[in-house]
């Protein structure tokens, strides 16, 4: 993930023995290794993460509320030994250290690319111009809710594809 610009990683993960060898290979590739399981301390250090890496189910924490935390900001990358886990794109445990890397690397890329999306975010659809500038409300996995804004008339919120947007 070579860059001269420093990285960090928030890694929320319960299983001690993986969450220290993530904590290694990371910082064996630059990166700064951030590392909380509670709510406050996850919040506290999503400001200073440019990725999180989390496991979908942590014990004591609510696993749609911390990933859609974690979504409206940063690029977040989910781990799980559940098959079923909901969020598309999830690497399943057991994972190579390899496809994790990669996974990783994809997220940050199209981060910078504009090509992933935050709350807040202005974009365009690009199949309907005519919709004007809208806000993007909620993500989850490949689609957004966004509220469009058509002259001085608001819509409901839709749920788009992200395939269908581009930043603004």
């Amino acid at each position: 993930m070579g860059s001269s610009e420093r990285k960090s990683v928030l890694i929320l993960e319960d299983e001690v023995d993986l969450r220290e060898l993530l904590r290694a290979q990371f910082a064996a590739e630059g990166w700064s290794v951030l590392t909380d399981l509670s709510f406050s301390g996850i919040r506290r250090l999503l400001s200073e993460a440019s990725l999180v890496i989390m496991d979908w189910k942590i014990p004591g924490l609510d696993s749609n509320e911390i990933y859609r935390m974690c979504r409206r900001v940063r690029p977040c990358v989910v781990i799980s030994g559940d098959p079923d886990c909901p969020v598309p794109g999830t690497l399943i445990k057991p994972f190579r250290m390899g496809e994790l890397i990669a996974a990783c690397f994809d997220a940050v890329e199209r981060s910078r690319a504009g090509d992933e999306f935050f709350e807040g975010n202005q974009v365009e659809s690009k199949s309907n111009p005519g919709w004007g500038v809208g806000v993007v409300l909620d993500i989850f996995g490949d689609e957004c809710w966004v509220q469009f804004a058509s002259r001085d008339v608001s819509t409901e919120p839709l749920r788009v594809p992200k395939t269908l947007l581009k930043r603004v």
